[in-house]
């Protein structure tokens, strides 16, 4: 999608390019003068019978020609000369208005032959350039999907394996079989002198995570052992029911966090894939209705210069 997204930019600058590229561009006088035509909407017979004289409406000669015209377009007058001489096909000095009329009407004609390709290549540019934008957030979206897919297989493959961290897992234990912990600290208290020993933390901790058979996880040392010394502040050696009630009891309300948090997650990841597949879907409907629209409108554009050319000869 990004790479879509880079093209589309790319042919969206191309087109505003060729726009660029034609406002620099040294004009003939042909076409600034059919330009001015279409821009002011001059009728082209009313034009000529201003210039020709009335009221017989005679031929009218270069010098006329040459000062008519400067009054609409700012021009040499050896530019208007050469004009004058390019389209004077008998070469005898003089335009009759019939065939002003028709010079002046070709000038119409290409000027607005021009003007209306320049308006296709700035929509062409534009629509490109809102493609580009779309496929750019196609692609921001999909990578924000691929984030959460990441996050959500990470969380997986972590809880199947169990390398998640004791006090994870103890605390999901706690949640997932929703134990008071009022009554497990009792039943932990194997001395029954209101506190919990190291031994007793390992022995009761293995049997609930069921790990009890796993000696390098419950032997002296191991994790079991780590974690009792996290939770024993004072380091005391042993833990006061006090203690030991809050500690599970903030693992537990952690774990129920964690899980909720994994949930929304999911449930992100759900409804973000259904918006990546809509704006892939809505871009592709669009780059293929593009690709119609430019074979229709290269189909219209050859008619239009078939037509064109049968007038011109």
């Amino acid at each position: 999608m990004a790479a879509i997204a880079d093209d589309l930019m790319r042919r969206a600058d191309e087109e505003f390019s060729k726009l660029s590229a034609n406002k620099l561009a040294q004009r003939e006088l042909t076409e600034r003068l059919g330009e001015v035509i279409v821009a002011k909407q001059l009728n082209v017979h009313e034009l000529v019978k201003s210039w020709a004289k009335p009221p017989h409406y005679e031929e009218i000669n270069k010098h006329e020609f040459r000062v008519h015209v400067r009054k609409l377009v700012t021009c040499e007058a050896a530019e208007v000369d050469a004009l004058f001489d390019e389209v004077d096909l008998d070469h005898d000095g003089t335009f009759s208005p019939a065939e002003m009329r028709v010079s002046l009407k070709r000038f119409q004609d290409a000027a607005a032959s021009t003007a209306a390709r320049e308006r296709a290549v700035r929509e062409r540019a534009e629509l490109l350039r809102q493609q580009a934008l779309a496929a750019k957030d196609a692609a921001e979206k999909t990578a924000e999907i691929e984030s959460l897919r990441a996050e959500v297989d990470d969380q997986q493959v972590m809880e199947r394996s169990g390398a998640l961290p004791l006090r994870e897992r103890l605390g999901f234990c706690l949640a997932t079989k929703n134990i008071k912990t009022n009554e497990l600290v009792l039943k932990w208290d194997d001395s029954g002198n209101g506190m919990i020993e190291k031994a007793e933390f390992r022995k009761h901790v293995a049997v609930l995570m069921g790990i009890e058979k796993q000696l390098e996880k419950v032997a002296p040392g191991g994790e079991i052992d780590q974690l009792f010394d996290e939770l024993d502040d004072d380091h005391g050696g042993s833990l006061d029911a006090g203690e030991i009630k809050s500690a599970l009891r903030t693992l537990q309300d952690i774990a129920k966090e964690e899980a909720q948090t994994r949930k929304a997650r999911e449930k992100r990841y759900k409804a973000q894939q259904e918006v990546v597949k809509e704006a892939q879907a809505n871009l592709r409907r669009a780059l293929d209705k593009d690709a119609q629209d430019q074979r229709e409108a290269e189909e219209q554009r050859a008619r239009e210069e078939v037509e064109m050319a049968a007038r011109l000869e």
